[in-house]
């Protein structure tokens, strides 16, 4: 990054990581494979680190920011930093049904030199909101653990399907980029990273989306910014929700056909269609 960097310019945004889950029988696991195992052997031919992992029980490969593995239940592929937003696109191409289980959004801004422990000062300004709000404790704060030594806080507990981190860039990165960046992070995970997802599905730029969603956000308990003050980042895009009926239908796919699946294996699926009050006969025609 050059040393010319304005304050309150924003010098990064977009995807900052994606997960996503395939069934066992995706017609687009093959196409998927193909790619990240050109990416390996590239990443391979220039000497970059590749490496065999198994987050979560997915056994595969991948390189720094590119992974894809599969297990006995279906496949997961993970992009992050720079993969999640070189790479998104590969999965705007799909054309068979998966589950973006967890969508990240960065927005990266260079700091003023005054504005050194920004963390105190957030919490102040969420403080303050939490009183004028008459709420107790409303946001959880606390500190980014693997930024060890570095500014950082957290909003809303991980656990929750919205969770924000502010850090200290630069210190994570131990030197390798400008001083003073500070990174605004949103991790969405289940529904909240579904609806995102079909946001970017219906042409919406994710590096403004990512100012958007975390600029919004984050006003809205308290924490402002320079770089916040624009119009356009505090318009929320349309995001289009699923009916009821589509629930129920997703729901019918994920949840209740893995359930027969594992009782026909036991030998119970004329029971099971038995307490849902369907025939055997109806049901297979």
């Amino acid at each position: 990054m050059s040393t010319a960097i304005k304050p309150n310019t924003i010098v990064n945004c977009g995807f900052d990581w994606i997960t996503v889950t395939f069934k066992p029988d995706s017609t687009d696991v093959p196409r998927l494979m193909y790619r990240v195992e050109n990416m390996v052997q590239e990443a391979k031919r220039k000497g970059e680190p590749t490496r065999e992992f198994k987050p979560q029980g997915y056994l595969g490969c991948g390189t720094e920011n590119v992974f894809f593995g599969g297990r006995a239940d279906g496949y997961m592929l993970l992009l992050t930093s720079s993969g999640a937003n070189e790479h998104y696109k590969w999965l705007l191409e799909c054309l068979d049904a998966y589950n973006v289980t967890r969508a990240d959004l960065q927005v990266s801004v260079k700091r003023e030199d005054k504005t050194d422990g920004f963390a105190n000062r957030y919490r102040t300004m969420v403080r303050k909101w939490e009183l004028g709000e008459q709420r107790e404790r409303f946001i959880q704060l606390g500190t980014v653990d693997r930024v060890k030594g570095g500014d950082s806080l957290t909003i809303f507990p991980r656990v929750s399907e919205v969770h924000f981190r502010i850090y200290d860039k630069s210190h994570e990165q131990k030197g390798r980029i400008e001083p003073g960046i500070t990174r605004f992070e949103g991790e969405f995970k289940g529904d909240t990273a579904r609806t995102l997802w079909g946001t970017v599905k219906n042409n919406t730029n994710p590096h403004m989306l990512a100012k958007r969603l975390i600029a919004t956000r984050l006003q809205a308990v308290g924490i402002t910014e320079p770089w916040m003050a624009k119009q356009s980042y505090l318009k929320l895009p349309v995001v289009n929700q699923a009916t009821d009926n589509e629930k129920r239908l997703d729901y019918l796919e994920t949840v209740v056909k893995g359930m027969l699946d594992k009782l026909t294996e036991a030998g119970l699926r004329e029971e099971a269609l038995k307490r849902l009050g369907i025939s055997g006969t109806s049901f297979d025609a």
